[in-house]
């Protein structure tokens, strides 16, 4: 397996599948841009992390 499969599954794994995610957002660079089509832009991992954690306490049913 190599660096890219890697760290696409402990993206995954840390996200859908065990729904960690404080920990999933962590995984972003500190100026990351999130491209959410509906709801909009996030710039930078505190704001990704307050929108997932906010949308997925809302919305646990969603899955990736």
């Amino acid at each position: 397996m190599n660096e890219v499969e890697e760290a696409f599954l402990q993206y995954w794994r840390t996200g859908a599948v065990g729904e960690d995610w404080p920990a999933w957002a962590d995984l972003f660079t500190e100026d990351a841009l999130y491209i959410e089509h509906v709801l909009g832009n996030m710039r930078g991992r505190e704001a990704i992390k307050a929108w997932i954690v906010d949308i997925m306490a809302r919305y646990s049913e969603l899955y990736t």
